[in-house]
């Protein structure tokens, strides 16, 4: 990141896996005082009260008294909603650099329709070459695109006990359904058909 006396970092968090990828950071950025500014929309609550919380009625103040020694603002959604543009809106008044970690391989699975990662900052983190040259084709306003695949991802975390290997399992990751996501290719009839051909038809 930017010269040493920069030590400050403003993280922006709308869900509780936000709350866990900050103390990953926290980690690997111990020199680093970090800042958790919480979705006004958000269900955060009685998280870790050790957290340096920055209210949005703060915001401009402490920008005002701080910026010359932030590092950067860590966007963990850049949708198209209120809150996240008023964010914007500040860290673009006193020239604080926005970066962000794609989560999931949200062009992959969303034909190609971007829904978190909308507004324009400045360094966008992806997954994948396929999701940073469809960004690129889809003139998406990033100024810097890097694939650092999953950053967050953590294999400990998902063996929480020990697997009969002789056993034989499948794993199905579906999409949301266009219920909840208007992207979605998916209904809930095709999941469920997708579900019983599955079970009918492997032993």
């Amino acid at each position: 990141m930017a010269t040493s006396n920069k030590n400050i970092i403003i993280y922006y968090a709308v869900s509780k896996n936000h709350i866990k990828n900050l103390e990953l950071l926290e980690n690997i950025e111990p020199t680093s005082k970090f800042y958790l500014i919480k979705d006004q929309n958000s269900l955060l609550k009685n998280f870790n009260k050790n957290k340096n919380i920055l209210k949005f009625a703060e915001l401009d103040r402490f920008l005002q008294k701080n910026y010359k020694n932030i590092k950067c603002a860590i966007m963990s959604t850049a949708q198209v909603r209120i809150f996240p543009i008023k964010l914007l809106f500040y860290f673009n008044i006193y020239n604080i650099r926005i970066i962000s970690f794609q989560e999931t391989h949200q062009l992959y699975l969303h034909n190609n329709k971007l829904n978190n990662y909308i507004l324009p900052i400045n360094e966008l983190y992806v997954n994948s070459e396929y999701e940073k040259l469809t960004l690129k084709i889809n003139d998406n306003n990033y100024s810097n695109i890097k694939v650092i695949k999953w950053p967050f991802f953590r294999a400990s975390e998902l063996i929480d006990k020990k697997i009969n290997i002789s056993q034989k399992y499948i794993l199905l990751i579906l999409n949301a359904t266009n219920k909840n996501n208007s992207n979605s290719a998916e209904t809930y009839k095709f999941q469920i058909n997708i579900i019983k051909k599955i079970i009918y038809n492997l032993p």
